[in-house]
């Protein structure tokens, strides 16, 4: 077999390989519904190696001492999944990229103070949303940081901006 004929087979075989990678590990579509009965897409998401969440753990729990580490890192579920779909770190497998149904359906009110259990948006400068937290009171909210572990901490103590915080209350 000549060298081209190498570099077919050779590229073929890449390309099937990223294929079946592809399947296996792809993100899979769900549905989860607000309240008020609003379908919200969500993923399924495969999970990280055991080396990479304790590595993600390690990493985030040395760089912010000072949040209370309350559950381990995953790709299963986000910051808005844990603050709209369910608050159990042991079964929510849900990942939310767009949780605004949750306020344009009104099954969540804008407050101008918040109460136990409100619900607080991290904003950019710009107004593009970033994180979820559910506030405790004072100074401190619970939320997961992206594919992070969950940690309990003051609200501006996070990788996140607080450049425009929004309370929303069920």
């Amino acid at each position: 077999m000549n060298n081209k004929g190498i570099k077919k087979i050779s590229f073929l075989l890449i390309g099937l390989f990223i294929l079946f990678t592809a399947q296996v590990f792809a993100d899979t579509s769900a549905t989860v519904y607000t309240p008020n009965g609003t379908a919200v897409s969500v993923l399924i998401r495969t999970e990280m190696t055991s080396a990479e969440i304790s590595s993600m753990n390690s990493y985030w729990t040395g760089a912010y001492p000072n949040a209370t580490y309350i559950s381990t890192s995953t790709n299963r579920y986000n910051c808005h999944s844990y603050g709209f779909y369910s608050q159990s770190y042991t079964t929510n497998n849900k990942w939310m990229n767009n949780p605004s149904a949750y306020w344009t359906d009104g099954s969540y009110n804008f407050v101008s103070s918040l109460s136990a259990n409100d619900r607080l948006l991290y904003a950019d400068s710009n107004g593009y949303l970033q994180h979820t937290a559910i506030y405790q009171g004072g100074i401190v909210v619970v939320s997961k940081w992206g594919a992070a572990p969950l940690f309990r901490h003051d609200y501006n103590y996070s990788p996140y901006t607080t450049a425009q915080l929004y309370g929303l209350r069920r």
